[in-house]
């Protein structure tokens, strides 16, 4: 009896289609009041492979503590790509985050591909907060020390993307902390 909520976890990295509801006679449904909505891009970090259930994601976290919808586009293994937003995955979106990397640096490129993909981030939301956060350290990377391809340390590599979100009107930088 009387109201109750439901809430849906859908898996991150299967296709599920919910195809009918049934509820119980003298029962009906009513769905959620609208809620603003933010947009997860990034690699598997922002899309959830490790996580031990979709509801543990930090985009599904962040949009609980936020009271806010999450829009989660990570795709693992990607890598900062402009041409992967051909049009605005989340036309209504409050705020975007951007989670891209720990591939990027691993695959030993420099943070460049980052600058054309967060234009490309701002074309689409010209007027929507963007932030931009550093990626993660990871021991398959050698460490803080450890360099990759491009001769770049994480710390060096955190730089330079530092230096590429700065210098674009609404975008802000999250630090990620050093874990030697």
């Amino acid at each position: 009896e009387g109201a109750r909520r439901c809430v849906l976890h859908l898996p991150q990295s299967r296709i599920c289609r919910v195809r009918t509801v049934a509820l119980g006679d003298g029962a009906s449904f009513e769905p959620a009041a609208p809620r603003p909505t933010f947009l997860a891009l990034g690699d598997s970090i922002t899309q959830g492979m490790d996580s031990r259930h979709p509801s543990l994601t930090f985009p599904a976290v962040m949009a609980r503590a936020l009271g806010m919808h999450q829009f989660n586009c990570g795709v693992g293994g990607w890598v900062f790509e402009a041409d992967s937003l051909p049009e605005p995955p989340a036309p209504d979106a409050a705020f975007v985050t951007v989670g891209f990397g720990t591939n990027d640096f691993g695959a030993g490129m420099t943070a460049q591909p980052a600058g054309p993909y967060l234009g490309r981030v701002r074309e689409l939301y010209p007027d929507v907060p963007v932030f931009v956060f550093e990626p993660l350290w990871r021991s398959a990377h050698g460490g803080e020390a450890g360099r990759n391809a491009a001769g770049l340390t994480l710390t060096e590599y955190r730089g330079q993307l530092r230096a590429i979100a700065e210098g674009r009107p609404g975008v802000t930088l999250v630090p990620m902390e050093s874990q030697l």
